[in-house]
């Protein structure tokens, strides 16, 4: 998902920390949304997106149930892919980071 907002961002010449920033805003909102099933898919316009969508809301529902603060995993996976394109950071590697 950061490669792509990366890719985003390159493409429309736009900066990548306001992409992030905009993204995770996107993203708290949708965090403080319960997830609502299988129906989600359908405002998707294409197959990607609905891959995107279910690989957010799978994150968003992953550091929900292991406690993690939602926008901080989003904030530091994406300046990670961002500053290293290609960075696998998990909410299990989030969690081993904030608790030693």
């Amino acid at each position: 998902m950061a490669r792509l907002a990366n890719e985003f961002a390159k493409k429309e010449g736009l900066d990548a920390q306001k992409v992030l920033e905009h993204f995770l805003s996107s993203v708290a909102a949708e965090a403080a949304k319960p997830v609502q099933g299988r129906k989600n898919h359908y405002g998707s316009r294409s197959e990607r997106g609905m891959l995107a969508a279910a690989v957010m809301y799978s994150l968003i529902e992953t550091c929900s149930r292991l406690g993690i603060d939602t926008c901080a995993y989003f904030r530091e996976a994406l300046t990670r892919a961002i500053e290293n394109p290609g960075t696998v950071y998990t909410p299990a590697m989030h969690l081993a980071a904030v608790n030693p």
